[in-house]
């Protein structure tokens, strides 16, 4: 198909509406701990250091990444200032080239309907939604792998006639090699992997593509070898053996338990973060007349994404923002789905009805008890020990949301209007109005999932790290040192704008040793730390530390230049 002037205005357009729902309010709420928190510390200590060539946190030399998001996130850092805004600005810029490029790829393999579909379906779930408004390395590298699956399926069922040209699999290669400069080497053997299920399915069609894969693996390696072999040839096998073991680790062990988009688990992220099109993609599954050979080439390799992503997910403890790769076939086949819906090659069937119906009205529950609740401050803090129970069996970090939270009762009408579009949705299906009611669903759902992120999460980010940012916020110009005590912080490098000046590196100190340096040796400027509620029994009784407050979950000390005289004065009150 060629591209006319109408496909270009209809990119426009769909790149203006990501721009509206990535970018107001990208800076509200402060960066959430973890992955957010972390990726943006490497980058404003690319900034301050001066080194880009290769990441660092904590001053320390850091591979969790390679630095290509880092770099955009410097860039951005130039532009708008050191603040959340900057940070999530190149992921919600993802967004607004997303859109656009699953349009176009939508109208090569059936026709513009299908394309604006999809960009429209993926732009209605929450978790595309979130991924754009926060700092996750994905958006950039999910463009990247589309693009490479694309290329590959037209390299197995091009639009005219059979041509199994190898420029397609060059391109691939090099978006594979984009994709792995972005967010690590793993993504090579899932792409592999994939290629190899394809083969397997159809063996007795094409002969094992050792060509292919030998022009593939060079493409990636060619790429990749931008960073990893600079990295290489400046630092040595080490380097490389100590990123893929990272790596892999990554891979199998647990992820980040306070980070926010980890906090759910991938089963959640499937059905309601992928709401609506986790419950309109089923019909996908059954083949179409009108498929074209494009079309349902690429639909096998959907299926293999939406697969290898659900298998690494039960196999292996894969971090949850990596498993977020799953909107790509879920919005896909939720496309699919509904295009069939409008040509009217299949009903709305029952099933459908049932999933949309019980998916929305749990999140109707949801974005309506949370205001409810919060709004009866009073009734809430009466039980508040059998709701720290349960919220501690629940999360992994202190959250007491009811406390300096305000809630109104305009909040709730969140609720109720994704409660109206599913009546709305249900009053059109019985009229038979399939246009009205996938147009009411999507746009619905879009407008609602808007409204969650700039005004719920902001209030779920205050009630569970409020205290802490501010606390880190206040020192940020003070000639000091902040550290925490019994659990992992980005948060309070960040922050707290620390300096070189104030790492171990500085103290020509291991960093395994730097806390009981901070504890016990002779300091220079007073040091600050920050504990659990749960654990600072410990730290209560330690001579050193003066006791400054305690609040929301968390204890903080305080340890003065001057703490012998403080360490004689305790032991003679004692």
């Amino acid at each position: 198909m060629t591209w006319t002037k109408r496909d270009t205005i209809i990119s426009l357009i769909l790149a203006c509406f990501a721009g509206f729902l990535f970018i107001p309010m990208l800076g509200t709420p402060h960066l959430f701990e973890g992955v957010e928190a972390q990726t943006a510390e490497i980058s404003r200590e690319m900034l301050l250091t001066g080194v880009f060539s290769q990441t660092q946190f904590d001053f320390q030399p850091s591979w969790n990444y390679p630095p290509v998001i880092h770099w955009l996130q410097a860039l951005s850092m130039r532009l708008f200032g050191v603040n959340a805004f900057a940070v999530r600005f190149p992921s919600a810029f993802a967004g607004i080239l997303t859109l656009p490029l699953l349009y176009a790829l939508g109208k090569y393999l059936s026709s513009p309907q299908f394309g604006i579909l999809w960009a429209t379906c993926y732009a209605a779930t929450f978790l595309a939604s979130a991924n754009h408004r926060t700092t996750v390395v994905f958006p950039f590298a999910q463009m990247f792998i589309i693009l490479a699956l694309w290329l590959l399926s037209t390299h197995y069922a091009p639009q005219r006639g059979k041509n199994l040209a190898l420029r397609r699999v060059v391109g691939a290669g090099l978006c594979v090699g984009l994709a792995a400069i972005s967010i690590g080497i793993v993504i090579i053997p899932l792409i592999a992997t994939m290629w190899l299920g394809y083969w397997l399915l159809h063996r007795k069609t094409f002969d094992a593509p050792v060509t292919e894969t030998a022009v593939f693996l060079a493409c990636v390696l060619l790429i990749s070898f931008l960073w990893f072999g600079g990295e290489l040839l400046q630092q040595g096998v080490p380097f490389f053996r100590e990123f893929t073991m990272l790596q892999i680790r990554q891979l199998t062990q647990n992820p980040i338990s306070n980070d926010f988009i980890n906090v759910h688990s991938h089963w959640k992220m499937l059905v309601f973060g992928c709401f609506p099109a986790s419950a309109l993609m089923f019909p996908a599954f059954r083949k179409q007349r009108a498929d074209t050979a494009p079309l349902q080439t690429f639909k096998t390799w959907m299926l293999l994404l939406g697969g290898g992503l659900i298998l690494l997910a039960i196999i292996l403890p894969y971090k949850s923002h990596g498993f977020s790769i799953i909107v790509l076939p879920v919005s896909f086949f939720a496309a699919y789905s509904l295009l069939a819906i409008l040509r009217q090659q299949v009903p709305i069937s029952l099933g459908i009805k049932v999933l949309t119906v019980c998916i929305g009205g749990l999140w109707i529950l949801a974005l309506m008890s949370l205001p409810l609740l919060g709004l009866q401050m009073a009734w809430i803090q009466g039980f508040e020990t059998i709701l720290s129970a349960i919220q501690q069996s629940i999360l992994p970090f202190p959250v007491r949301w009811w406390e300096n939270v305000s809630w109104s009762v305009w909040e709730i009408s969140i609720g109720a209007a994704l409660g109206l579009v599913m009546l709305l949705i249900l009053f059109f299906t019985v009229r038979k109005k399939p246009f009205e009611a996938v147009f009411t669903l999507l746009f619905g759902t879009t407008i609602v999932f808007f409204t969650v992120n700039t005004r719920f999460v902001p209030k779920y980010e205050e009630a569970s790290q409020g205290m802490l940012v501010e606390f880190y916020q206040s020192h940020s110009n003070e000639e000091c040192y902040i550290h925490t005590l019994g659990f992992q912080s980005a948060l309070s490098l960040y922050y707290s704008n620390k300096q070189a000046s104030a790492s171990a590196s500085a103290q020509n100190i291991p960093p395994e040793d730097f806390e009981s340096w901070l504890l016990e040796a002779d300091i220079d400027k007073p040091a600050y730390f920050v504990c659990k509620t749960h654990e600072a029994k410990q730290w209560r009784n330690h001579l050193r530390l003066v006791e400054l407050y305690e609040k929301r979950g968390y204890v903080f000390f305080k340890r003065d230049v001057k703490a012998r005289q403080n360490l004689a004065l305790k032991q003679i009150l004692r």
